[in-house]
């Protein structure tokens, strides 16, 4: 999927997804920077980095930044959810 630069990319998740509720600051959640993209990695593992964030089912949470003229691609399970806007 390619999004333009300037579109807000959030990724939905909801309650049900999580084992129980998790309070998490912005210093605990990594960050991977490289090539114009930045990600923070909230649940799964991402570029070495694993998120603090422990999902019901495997899965992944990925806050993804692109700078302009950058791109970012993740390989994603055929059988996964996933949400993008």
């Amino acid at each position: 999927m390619n999004v333009p630069f300037g579109t807000d990319c959030p990724v939905l998740t909801w309650p049900l997804f999580l084992r129980r509720y998790q309070d998490y600051q912005a210093s605990d959640i990594p960050v991977v920077a490289d090539g114009g993209v930045t990600v923070r990695v909230m649940a799964g593992e991402y570029s070495g980095a694993t998120g603090p964030i422990a999902l019901r089912n495997p899965g992944m949470l990925l806050d993804v930044i692109l700078s302009p003229g950058a791109t970012f691609t993740q390989s994603v399970r055929p059988s996964a959810f996933y949400a993008v806007s």
